[in-house]
């Protein structure tokens, strides 16, 4: 049986995941930049002509970078939760295949 996605999403991570994440003391991509939060210099090497030309469009290389981490970050978290959850899911999926959506005929959809 195939791994399907999760339903509700919101920015790469499943709803599930967060709120299991917060109560599992998970730290979330998005808690990660808070503003406050500590910072460290870190040395990135990147193609020369981009860093040009982001400069010269007014864009803040840091704040750039910090944002695609963030993404790649997040996008990550969502892959393990789904390798560390797939058996969960698969029951779950499996249950759905021989009873059928819980509550269905209630819904206006």
């Amino acid at each position: 049986m195939a791994l399907r996605e999760p339903v509700l999403k919101r920015g790469g991570c499943c709803i599930g995941h967060e709120l299991l994440g917060m109560r599992m003391g998970h730290v979330h991509p998005i808690q990660m930049s808070k503003l406050g939060a500590p910072r460290r210099p870190t040395n990135v090497t990147l193609p020369e002509n981009l860093v040009h030309e982001a400069r010269a469009l007014g864009i803040n290389v840091s704040q750039a970078c910090e944002r695609g981490l963030l993404a790649e970050v997040g996008a990550a978290m969502a892959r393990r939760w789904q390798e560390d959850n797939r058996a969960a899911i698969d029951a779950w999926n499996g249950h759905v295949d021989r009873h059928g959506i819980p509550l269905a005929e209630f819904r206006s959809f």
